[in-house]
């Protein structure tokens, strides 16, 4: 473990100055960067003031000038360069990231590569949402709509997929042409600062991608100016609660409590529970599409179960940095304390594994279990699920749809036409047959209810990042 310290001490660049400013003024609160593996610092971040904010806005909006009137394909070279930068840098970039936030290095490497398909695929469809469009052309009269950039946008990133979720909002934003303020999380900054560097260094102006280093404190620092012409918002409801209050943020990814139903006919009880527990489990539960609750009809009931405890018994914890590691620590602290709360409160536990160093919480079943306990209602991020047999359809359609969260629900099931009459009924953004906790940049991701606000993804997610503007162009009118 001591070799992946030396790594970040030697990447690591503490809140890097833009050029035009080297010293700015103002107090800088200092947070410690601790690895949640081995809880040994492994850096500082120093906190962006308001006045920091306030100059590299001011620094942006003087690159969007320049950068809204780039040619397209200057901007999808340098989003392909920085591609290809991922690629090749994909193994320290790793253990960098596994560092920081504790994710298996294999999960994070597998993070990274995905996110080299999302920026081809931003890059592939970007002029789809960009340009003019001839709407009406007549003898003396055409309509047109044009659409623009927003300009100055925040994105205000996550640590759990830094480089996911990071992704969908700078690529898009960049390619449409917007200039960008990110601020990642204070706990994934090392991996922040990383992909500021490889976006410089791949072509994309310093005064186009700014970032801006903190915790809780900078974002909202960030969403009360009045500057940014979009906010984007990647984190907890009660954060992006507090954000929307001081902005009109134009997207809010937020939590869930996604749900996972079993149903009688289900075709292959080991296979539904490996991919299951794989969906509860992976990242250390630490996604907000990760399974939380699970349903399961009483006819198939006990050998599930069966099945689901042996697969998260078989789960290898501990040390991040080794390859069969399938359940690291969790990020934080306060994340520890939060499901040991709810665990105390939710029934019987399967796993309980301990450790004696770091933010370790093991792959955790809750069976004895209802909707009135906490476990089954609020937002969890770790390796906790609860589980309750029900006896039909209904009651599992009834008991998904208590909750008031809405990102995904996923349905096992041997025929698609029933799990659709069941997903049909669910107010989620995404509905999955036979697997789960699946993304792809081709399909919108998006959450209802308290699981947020607009999309990320697909077309819709580049929509995302342009505006219309309407053009009535008449041919003068004849002397009289």
């Amino acid at each position: 473990m001591a070799s992946f310290c030396k790594i970040v001490k030697r990447f690591y660049r503490a809140n890097k100055p833009i050029k035009p400013n080297t010293s700015w003024p103002g107090y800088r609160n200092v947070l410690d960067i601790t690895n949640p593996a081995t809880l040994k610092k492994v850096g500082e971040l120093q906190e962006d003031t308001i006045p920091d904010i306030e100059r590299k806005l001011e620094y942006l909006h003087t690159g969007l000038k320049r950068w809204k009137l780039t040619h397209v394909d200057q901007r999808k070279a340098a989003l392909e360069k920085f591609a290809d930068a991922l690629v090749t840098r994909k193994t320290t970039l790793a253990k960098i990231l596994t560092s920081e936030t504790g994710k298996p290095i294999s999960q994070a490497r597998s993070e990274i590569a995905a996110t080299v398909d999302r920026i081809h695929y931003f890059v592939e469809n970007c002029e789809k949402v960009i340009g003019t469009q001839t709407v009406l052309e007549s003898s003396r009269l055409k309509e047109k709509v044009q659409y623009e950039p927003l300009g100055v946008i925040a994105n205000i990133s996550a640590w759990n997929y830094p480089y996911f979720l990071s992704a969908n909002v700078f690529a898009p934003a960049l390619l449409t042409g917007n200039c960008v303020l990110y601020k990642p999380s204070e706990n994934a900054s090392l991996t922040g600062q990383e992909i500021t560097d490889m976006l410089h260094n791949a072509g994309i102006p310093e005064d186009v991608f700014v970032i801006s280093s903190g915790g809780a404190d900078t974002g909202s620092r960030i969403a009360g100016n009045k500057d940014i012409g979009g906010l984007f918002f990647t984190g907890s409801y009660d954060t992006g609660l507090e954000i929307a209050k001081k902005a009109s943020p134009n997207l809010l990814e937020l939590g869930g409590k996604d749900a996972a139903y079993i149903r009688h006919d289900v075709p292959n009880i080991l296979a539904t529970a490996t991919t299951v527990a794989d969906g509860a489990f992976y990242n250390s539960g630490q996604s907000c599409c990760s399974i939380r609750r699970i349903y399961v009809n009483k006819r198939v009931y006990v050998p599930f179960m069966e099945a689901l405890k042996k697969i998260s018994h078989s789960y290898r914890i501990g040390d991040p940095t080794l390859e069969d590691t399938y359940i690291g620590p969790l990020c934080t602290k306060k994340q520890v304390e939060k499901i040991g709360k709810l665990v105390d409160v939710g029934g019987d536990t399967t796993n309980s594994t301990a450790h004696k160093v770091g933010y370790f919480v093991p792959p955790t079943i809750l069976t004895d279990v209802d909707h009135q306990m906490s476990i089954m209602r609020k937002e969890t991020f770790g390796p906790v699920v609860g589980v309750m047999c029900v006896e039909d359809d209904d009651e599992a359609t009834t008991l998904m749809s208590d909750t008031e969260y809405g990102l995904t629900a996923s349905v096992f099931s041997k025929h698609l036409e029933d799990a659709e009459a069941i997903l049909n009924e669910l107010k989620v953004g995404t509905g999955y047959w036979n697997c789960c906790d699946r993304v792809s940049p081709r399909v919108p991701w998006s959450g209802r209810k308290r699981s947020g606000v607009g999309s990320t993804l697909g077309i819709d997610g580049l929509r995302a990042f342009v505006q219309p503007k309407g053009f009535f162009c008449h041919e003068p009118m004849a002397a009289i």
